[in-house]
C-alpha cells in the first residue's frame, strides 16, 4: 500500500515538474492595432494542432471566428509583450492559399479588394514555444 502511494506521489511530482519546465510564461496573443488605433478583437481563434497550419488549407477553426470588418488597404500591426523571433502570415481567399510571408515588422496591410479573408499568424519564440492565431477579416468599403 505504501509503495502504491509512493508511486502515485512520484508520478504527481514528475507531472508538476514537467509542466513547470515547459511553461515559458509568454503571452502568445498579440494585441492588434488597426489604422493606428488599438482594437479589442475578440475574433481571434487559436490553433491547437500545428499540423492544421502547416498545409495549404485554412485552419478549420476559422468557421467559429467572427469576422472583423475593415476598410481596404488598412495597416494592421501586431504588438507583443514578448517579441517573437519569427512571425509568418498566411492568407486564404475562397479556401485557397493566396499568400505566405514572414512579417519582420509584425504588420501587414488589408487587401485592396473587398471580400472575406482568412489569416493564420504563426509565431515562434523558441524551439518549444509556438502558436498560431486565426483572424477573419471582412474587407468592405
Amino acid at each position: 500500500m505504501i509503495a502504491i502511494k509512493l508511486c502515485i506521489f512520484s508520478l504527481l511530482m514528475f507531472s508538476i515538474l514537467l509542466a513547470a519546465c515547459n511553461s515559458d510564461g509568454i503571452v502568445v496573443s498579440p494585441s492588434i492595432t488597426v489604422g493606428g488605433q488599438e482594437q479589442e478583437i475578440g475574433y481571434i481563434g487559436y490553433v491547437a494542432d500545428q499540423s492544421e497550419v502547416d498545409n495549404n488549407e485554412p485552419p478549420s477553426i476559422y468557421q467559429n471566428v467572427e469576422p472583423y470588418t475593415i476598410k481596404p488597404n488598412t495597416i494592421i500591426e501586431l504588438n507583443y509583450e514578448e517579441v517573437p523571433k519569427k512571425v509568418v502570415l498566411k492568407q486564404w481567399v475562397n479556401n485557397k492559399l493566396e499568400k505566405e510571408e514572414e512579417l519582420p515588422d509584425f504588420s501587414f496591410t488589408s487587401p485592396s479588394e473587398e471580400g472575406m479573408y482568412i489569416y493564420s499568424i504563426g509565431q515562434r519564440w523558441n524551439f518549444r514555444t509556438a502558436s498560431s492565431v486565426v483572424i477573419v477579416l471582412n474587407v468592405n468599403r
